[in-house]
């Protein structure tokens, strides 16, 4: 809820008229419904004395600004996602850009750890999308398997297990990949 709700709220759930709460911390009525209707914000100290009068404990805009610059560093992951997601793909499918999918692997974590994701919890609460993400997870597993299959010759398990479960990872950092690109279009 913005600063100008909270305000007004707060106001009215004291029924305080905007005059009372003006003459109270010696500014306009003025004042106060441009503060109550968006158009200004009270400084610090403003909104401490608001604060002891409407008995809360409103944060003024420091918080929302945060909130709108880690909106646009979530923009801004989200395309670097999208283009590491089609270099992997590409990498799967011609095998150009070796190595990429360690560049996901640190950026998808990253972006799990800073905006503290769970994507295990975030997955369980819309339990239909569980199956669409195990689908995705078992066709990149296929799809990366088939390439490994085509390139190496399997006849050893020993030699062999590092290679699948090399698969197993990449696929699971394309499907959390993919997690991002279909969950933060619009930065949560």
């Amino acid at each position: 809820m913005k600063i100008s709700n909270q305000l007004k709220k707060a106001r009215q759930n004291k029924k305080l008229t905007q005059e009372y709460v003006a003459s109270q911390i010696n500014v306009s009525r003025k004042t106060i419904s441009s503060w109550e209707n968006g158009h200004g914000h009270p400084n610090s100290e403003y909104l401490k004395k608001l604060n002891s009068i409407y008995n809360t404990n409103l944060q003024f805009h420091y918080t929302q600004n945060k909130d709108i610059t880690n909106k646009n560093y979530i923009n801004v992951f989200y395309f670097i996602n999208i283009i590491l997601f089609i270099l992997c793909l590409l990498n799967i499918f011609t095998g150009l850009f070796v190595g990429i999918i360690l560049f996901q692997l640190i950026f998808t974590s990253f972006f799990f750890i800073t905006y503290k994701i769970n994507i295990l919890n975030e997955i369980k609460n819309k339990k239909k999308n569980l199956f669409i993400y195990f689908l995705i997870f078992l066709i990149f597993l296929i799809i990366i398997m088939n390439n490994l299959e085509i390139k190496y010759n399997f006849s050893n398990v020993l030699e062999d297990t590092p290679f699948a479960i090399g698969a197993i990872f990449h696929s699971l950092i394309l499907t959390a990949s993919f997690f991002i690109i279909t969950n933060y279009r619009k930065g949560k």
